[in-house]
């Protein structure tokens, strides 16, 4: 088993492969933040019109909260 690269050339190497696996790693945690973000923004943009009409409209008058939570009586 010879190898043609000297022990200093392979862990030269292995120090370059580890560098570059590093960078990947932290740029995909970067796109995976701005994802989270976007999704987290898409979420709370989705549930204003839904938290507009909970407050046009008093807790006690809609039993649809109430009923999701329920089995049905049939």
């Amino acid at each position: 088993m010879s190898s043609s690269q000297t022990p200093k050339q392979e862990a030269d190497i292995a120090l370059r492969e580890r560098a570059e696996i590093l960078a990947q790693i932290k740029y995909l945690r970067a796109q995976l933040g701005q994802l989270m973000e976007e999704k987290r923004r898409g979420l709370r943009n989705s549930r204003s019109p839904a938290e507009q009409g909970e407050a046009s409209h008093p807790k006690g008058s809609s039993s649809e909260e109430e009923e999701e939570g329920r089995p049905f009586s049939g």
